[in-house]
């Protein structure tokens, strides 16, 4: 008789086999262990093979969400026409969800320690597809910031950073980069199909329900969150101090557990034992609550040891600059172009364009560990030829020009997106992962509130993009001064703590006591043999 005790908890499944002693010439029963399992449930059980299944389903969704939040440049356009608004008012409706990064990030911690991972990440992509939908009825523009702006875009920035910090939980921190970068794969597939799509059936339905359209894509990848997204294992490697998760029903259970032992032991005493369970249940109850509090302290403190931290604080501040500069791409790009000549279609175009070649630098991004130096030179790297291209353009009229420009700064944006994960946990370790993809987030969002600001002041003094695209390469320069000092610290600090970790050692073996010399033995030894020694050779 085979007894089958299936575990299944946090992705992991223990399949115990059990067999009854038979006769002598009872055949030997077949072990379940060497069976083996067919593929898909290797990949649905084994947590391992699991792990790049529901990276790719929250790479799909966060890519629909914010493929939405990347194209609004090409919505722009048609509520430019419709509502008569302003630069600074389309501005402002298209940057503020990036904007929301400073508030929802940090926030975002706190909810999923209340409510996990699945809940918040399914509750986030309703309220998108809701968000999304409600927009598209708006008769006036100021609508639009609370249904757009705040509940889109807010649960936008929801899902991704708490998709970043769960993917990080099924990774270890050498290899997490790839990983919490596919999403910015699906993100720029996502804005190559959505460029054309919004433009075609923006010409032949309106833009109203061209936004409904997306907003079913939205609800489609909620549905796909509530089937394949699961807690990553506690135990999924040794080095893995992010506790941002802390699971209550394990806790639980192993005090039930640990009654049912305890009543099993004893034959009497049941109504004392059910009792002692209960006064164990309250006591696991105050210790889950300490727990809890200990988790909001230790996560304040991880945010002010980032803040302390030269290199991260400068990084913050080249991440502001350069967004700014960036986000104009996200933005005002289909106005830009509108303005100096070039069509819709045209338009799209170039924004597929640009997808498509940040689609290759998110692909890069897979070989990042393969660099002959460090992850963070990328960034300097990445600026310098962002600020080259804008003054191109600032120089070349030729139309032509936009298409070398498409293809470039696409592929910097590529690289900029993807990195940033990385290049945070580089400077702050995998302990501190959450709070640093928070603050990283929280940089892009005030990038983002000095992008709605700046386009609209300049273009409403001078009544053409020139003086922002300007600025926007003065940015790019500035931005890779600070990132090469960033890279600068980074290596200084490491090796300040190679110098000490080395003396560490050297001190540990000066202390190590030195073992006893028998000064006898050698003396003996050396000395040459005779049976009337004259020199007495033992004492020391």
């Amino acid at each position: 008789m085979i007894k089958l005790n299936s575990l299944c908890h946090r992705g992991n499944k223990n399949i115990d086999n059990e067999t009854d002693s038979g006769g002598p010439d009872q055949p030997e029963l077949a072990q379940v262990s060497d069976i083996p399992l067919p593929l898909y449930k290797r990949l649905w059980v084994d947590p391992l093979n699991f792990r790049w299944i529901t990276t790719f389903i929250w790479a799909v969704g966060v890519g629909v969400t914010f493929g939405i939040m990347g194209d609004f440049s090409m919505f722009y356009m048609f509520l430019e026409r419709e509502f008569d608004s302003s630069v600074t008012e389309l501005s402002w409706l298209g940057a503020l969800p990036w904007c929301l990064c400073c508030f929802f990030s940090p926030l975002s911690t706190l909810i999923v320690h209340r409510f996990g991972y699945r809940a918040t990440m399914v509750g986030a992509c309703f309220v998108c597809a809701i968000g999304l939908f409600s927009t598209s009825f708006i008769q006036e523009l100021w609508p639009a910031f609370l249904s757009y702006s705040l509940f889109f875009g807010g649960s936008s920035v929801v899902l991704y950073t708490v998709g970043c910090v769960y993917v990080t939980g099924y990774f270890d921190k050498k290899h997490c980069t790839g990983p919490v970068s596919t999403n910015g794969l699906a993100f720029e597939i996502a804005i190559l199909v959505f460029s054309p799509v919004i433009q075609v059936t923006s010409d032949e339905w309106g833009w109203r329900w061209s936004v409904r359209l997306l907003s079913c894509c939205t609800l489609g990848a909620a549905f796909l969150f509530i089937v394949f997204i699961r807690e990553p294992p506690s135990d999924m490697f040794n080095d893995d101090d992010d506790d941002v998760v802390d699971d209550k029903k394990k806790h639980y259970q192993q005090l039930r557990e640990k009654e049912k032992k305890e009543s099993g032991a004893e034959n009497g005493g049941v109504v004392e034992e059910r009792q002692d369970g209960e006064e164990e249940e309250e006591q696991g109850k105050e210790e889950v609550e300490q727990e809890e509090e200990k988790h909001w302290k230790a996560s304040l403190k991880r945010y002010i040891t980032l803040f302390k931290m030269p290199a991260f604080s400068i990084l913050l501040i080249g991440i502001v600059i350069s967004f700014t500069a960036l986000s104009f791409n996200h933005i005002n790009f289909g106005s830009y172009l509108t303005s100096v000549g070039i069509s819709d279609q045209k338009t799209s175009l170039l924004h597929s364009l640009l997808a498509g070649s940040a689609l290759v630098g998110r692909v890069s991004v897979l070989f990042v560990h393969l660099l002959p130096f460090s992850i963070l030179l990328t960034y300097p790297i990445i600026a310098v030829i962002s600020c080259g291209v804008s003054v191109v353009v600032l120089l070349v009229t030729p139309h032509w020009i936009f298409y070398i420009y498409s293809i470039l700064i696409g592929l910097m944006r590529g690289l900029y997106f993807s990195l940033a994960t990385g290049i945070a946990v580089e400077l702050s370790g995998k302990e501190k992962a959450a709070e640093a993809y928070a603050l990283a987030f929280v940089a892009w969002g005030v990038g983002s509130a000095l992008a709605a600001v700046v386009p609209g002041i300049t273009h409403e003094l001078t009544g053409s993009y020139t003086l922002s695209m300007t600025l926007c390469a003065a940015f790019w320069g500035v931005s890779a001064i600070l990132f090469f000092f960033v890279y600068l610290l980074n290596r200084r600090a490491r090796a300040k703590r190679k110098r000490l970790s080395s003396n560490s050692k050297v001190n540990e073996l000066k202390k190590e006591p030195l073992p006893l010399k028998d000064i006898r033995k050698d003396q003996i030894v050396s000395a040459s043999y005779s049976p009337l020694p004259t020199e007495d050779v033992t004492t020391v």
